[in-house]
């Protein structure tokens, strides 16, 4: 899944994307945005924010 892919289905920019991954900024996710990136990454809200 590509960086765009993600943006899109999270509803935020690839900058924003880009951003946390290179840990700059830390998400704040909604929740319905934190419930698709856990489906996207197939992690339990446990895993994602352990």
């Amino acid at each position: 899944m590509t960086q765009h892919q993600v943006a899109d289905e999270l509803e935020v920019n690839v900058t924003t994307l880009k951003n946390w991954e290179a840990g700059r900024h830390i998400p704040k996710l909604y929740l319905e945005q934190t419930k698709v990136l856990c489906d996207l990454l197939k992690l339990s809200l446990d895993d994602l924010v352990d």
